[in-house]
């Protein structure tokens, strides 16, 4: 029996609008593989976008490298100019001048307790560490002394110096406690009055300076002559002048700083003489002058009556030097100082001149270090 099914007839045998129908309802081929091709242009593109942006990243990397590069070359070049040019002109500059060959001028009581420091000053207290840029040394015997102690031992000479010949006088007077360091409870305060214009030598020139600023503001103020000042106020202009004439290499704290002020006065004397500073690294070392030759021999009679001076000056204004051990909290540099001047209750004119004058020159110079850093702030 035949197929009775109607033969698949093919499209152009078909009627128009049966074939129209087919076509809205089939898409052609190329109607529905267009999204796939659109896929893949979207995708072809950002593939393409990547690929453009990393020659980009690439050329701003060697741009950036070659800018380093060139700035580099720029600071070298300028640099071995300048280095030239600093040659040149130290060829062309005069040589420096020589120290001179004997030494010149007077040595009064500051420089004579530097130079001679090992018969004034104590060695450093057993146990205690001192920063390298504060260590002192004697130049006679190249041994470490007490900085602390060599400080005030310069000024307390110059001081007593000053006072023989009738330059300054001092006053103690009553005064209320200051309850500070490092010595809260002390009830009074040494007053000094100059007299007539110091003499020419390294500290008295900075006394006399401390001395012309003071007075000056006193005389704007309005307040009446003779000017009676606070020691401590005087040490601190004092130390303010000196720090002036210093470079940064040679600040060292106060203590540091008398030194160094002293130091630089006898070399430009020629009573000290400097080592050498050839190469670039000796100019960074910390160098200790030495004593020039035949100053030893030339001073040491004048030093030896220095120390006699001193030692009258005790005996004629101090009290007796203290028996027994002292307090712990006492200074170690007023080793021959009765520890009850401190809180005395004599009245001013009563008091012994040589314990007042050590004992406000010590506190005037700690409370100087005490507003200085350091590993050793405000020790005593």
């Amino acid at each position: 029996m035949g197929d009775v099914r109607s033969p698949i007839r093919p499209i152009w045998s078909r009627p128009r609008t049966e074939v129209g129908r087919i076509v809205r309802l089939r898409p052609p081929l190329e109607l529905r593989i267009r999204p796939l091709r659109t896929g893949l242009a979207t995708s072809h593109r950002s593939s393409y976008t990547v690929g453009a942006e990393m020659p980009a990243v690439q050329v701003a990397i060697i741009v950036l490298l070659v800018g380093v590069g060139a700035a580099m070359f720029y600071g070298l070049a300028r640099l071995l100019r300048h280095a030239s040019e600093t040659a040149r002109a130290a060829e062309t500059r005069p040589p420096p001048k020589p120290p001179p060959s004997e030494p010149t001028g007077e040595v009064q009581a500051d420089g004579l307790v530097y130079l001679f420091a090992h018969d004034f000053i104590r060695e450093p207290a057993p146990g205690r560490r001192v920063h390298a840029r504060r260590q002192a040394f004697a130049p006679v015997t190249g041994e470490e002394v007490d900085p602390r102690d060599l400080a005030e031992q310069i000024v307390f000479a110059t001081l007593v110096d000053l006072l023989d010949e009738g330059y300054i006088e001092f006053r103690p007077t009553e005064c209320e406690p200051t309850f500070m360091p490092p010595f809260p409870q002390k009830r009074w305060t040494l007053l000094v009055h100059r007299r007539r214009e110091l003499p020419s030598f390294p500290l008295a020139d900075v006394l006399g300076c401390a001395f012309d600023l003071i007075e000056q503001r006193l005389r704007k103020r309005g307040d009446p002559a003779p000017y009676f000042i606070a020691l401590d106020e005087i040490i601190e202009q004092s130390v303010k002048a000196m720090r002036q004439e210093l470079s940064f290499w040679q600040r060292a704290g106060v203590y540091g700083d008398i030194r160094s002020y002293i130091e630089s006065a006898l070399v430009a004397q020629g009573y000290l003489v400097m080592p050498p500073r050839e190469t670039w690294l000796e100019r960074l070392r910390s160098a200790r002058p030495a004593m020039a030759e035949g100053v030893s021999d030339l001073l040491r009679d004048r030093a030896a009556d220095l120390r006699t001076r001193l030692e009258a000056f005790r005996k004629a204004h101090g009290n007796p030097p203290p028996e027994g051990p002292l307090p712990d909290q006492h200074p170690r540099t007023l080793h021959d100082v009765d520890p009850a001047i401190i809180d005395t209750d004599l009245p001013p004119e009563e008091m012994p001149l040589y314990d007042c004058l050590r004992v406000a020159l010590c506190e005037a110079l700690v409370c100087l270090r005490q507003l200085e850093p350091g590993d050793d702030t405000g020790g005593l």
